[in-house]
């Protein structure tokens, strides 16, 4: 777990299941895995919410900076997992 504070808040970062992985890339990206525009923003709560598990209401209620921060760094843990793994 890692975990990184935005604006005095506290997040924690977790790993995700495969389940969750897996149901993310069908729902959210394309056969080249590269988000479908259309989904993007319903992708980004879904990435808030596999990593740092917050609620759906959560996150309509960050503000943009926050929202955008846990996006951004979502995407790089989830990425740095993936990393990790093929290293093994």
């Amino acid at each position: 777990m890692e975990e990184i504070i935005i604006n005095g808040r506290k997040f924690t970062a977790r790993e995700p299941a495969g389940y969750e992985v897996d149901k993310f890339i069908v729902e959210f990206l394309d056969d080249n895995l590269q988000p479908i525009k259309e989904k993007i923003p319903e992708a980004n709560v879904a990435l808030i919410k596999m990593v740092f598990g917050l609620s759906e209401e959560e996150i309509k209620e960050l503000p943009n900076s926050i929202y955008r921060k846990l996006t951004e760094m979502a995407g790089k843990y989830i990425a740095g997992i993936s990393e990790d793994e093929q290293k093994k």
